[in-house]
């Protein structure tokens, strides 16, 4: 009886150091995965911050082209408060994005499909009913570990502010090109009527000297044409020409 009870408190003593032994190894890993989730739920928030902060409106969606998500410039865009609401919703629960959603779905099918990404201009009303709004958006596919695409990725910009600059940068060229266009006219006009003032200056100029020699030559010629009789002078007859002259 005392043998088997020394034999069964040794049995008791060896599982509790293998017990022992097994909580101080299920502990660590505890404390590991601990730590591991902790630093993946610190990247996430990382991930988050970063996607949430960036000037562009990010989104992601499933084979269905149902949202999974987004970042906060997408959700306030899309008339939402948080990200969160975005989930389970479509193209055509987006208020903004209702006239384009058919084109949309369209467009995350050929992504799908081919597995390259496509890239877009369209124009929406603004939410908060100031005019238009412009963007460019780019729709990219996702894999899962296998290289299968499993959804989307999508990311839009709004480029109103940058058409309307680029179109005043148009305006600016066209007006300075209009601008040398009438320079140069200037110029050439300016060259015209020098070319024309030139000979009416020289006219100008002798008029006086060839008055003179007409008055001395006319008597001449009435003499002339009174004895030897009328006369063609510069293709007119001399008789039509004095009284001109």
């Amino acid at each position: 009886l005392r043998r088997s009870r020394d034999e069964l408190e040794k049995r008791v003593a060896e599982r509790t150091v293998e017990l022992q032994l097994k909580n101080q190894v299920l502990a660590k890993e505890i404390q590991e995965r601990e730590i591991v989730e902790e630093e993946l739920l610190a990247s996430r928030k990382r991930l988050r911050s970063v996607i949430d902060n960036i000037p562009h409106y990010i989104f992601w969606k499933n084979k269905d082209s149902v949202y999974l998500g987004g970042n906060m410039n997408f959700a306030l865009a899309a008339g939402y408060t948080t990200p969160k609401e975005i989930f389970g919703k479509t193209d055509f629960d987006m208020s903004w994005l209702r006239a384009h959603a058919n084109a949309m779905v369209e467009m995350d099918k050929r992504v799908i499909k081919s597995g390259r990404r496509e890239f877009h201009k369209f124009s929406t009303e603004a939410i908060d009913g100031q005019g238009e709004k412009s963007w460019e958006i780019i729709i990219v596919p996702l894999h899962n570990s296998s290289n299968e695409v499993i959804g989307v990725l999508g990311a839009f910009e709004d480029v109103t502010e940058k058409q309307k600059a680029h179109k005043e940068a148009e305006l600016r060229e066209q007006r300075l090109v209009q601008a040398d266009k009438m320079i140069s006219l200037g110029v050439m006009a300016s060259g015209i009527a020098h070319e024309i003032n030139n000979p009416n200056q020289f006219i100008m100029s002798h008029l006086v000297p060839l008055k003179r020699a007409c008055e001395k030559a006319l008597p001449i010629l009435d003499k002339y044409s009174q004895e030897a009789g009328d006369f063609r002078l510069a293709g007119m007859n001399f008789s039509l020409l004095k009284d001109k002259l």
